[in-house]
């Protein structure tokens, strides 16, 4: 398995990675030191990344009323039944759909 580059200056994240479980109490608390570093770093890394161009960060609250438009364009009559409301192709719902079922697994 490839370790993906966590922390370049220390080999505990990759350690602890090939380890994989049953990880001893000081183990635990390395990782927490770990994770929490790397949340520490999080925003400046994206201020870095925002200056050169390379990412652009879109916020939205879980509630936004834009949610059921992603679903279908057509719950926008429900608020304005004489609204005008674009042809678009209905891809939208299979866009959420494989957002939310995908999963991100640490192990192979």
């Amino acid at each position: 398995m490839k370790l993906p580059r966590l922390v370049g200056r220390d080999r505990a994240p990759q350690r602890l990675i090939a380890k994989g479980a049953d990880y001893a109490l000081q183990q635990r608390r390395e990782l927490f030191t770990i994770i929490g570093e790397l949340m520490a770093s999080i925003i400046d890394r994206y201020r870095r990344l925002a200056e050169r161009g390379r990412v652009e960060l879109s916020v939205t609250p879980y509630a936004h009323p834009i949610v059921p438009l992603l679903l279908s364009i057509e719950s926008a009559r429900e608020a304005q039944p004489n609204v005008f409301l674009p042809e678009l192709p209905d891809k939208s719902s299979t866009w959420i759909c494989e957002a939310t079922s995908s999963t991100v697994s640490t192990r192979s």
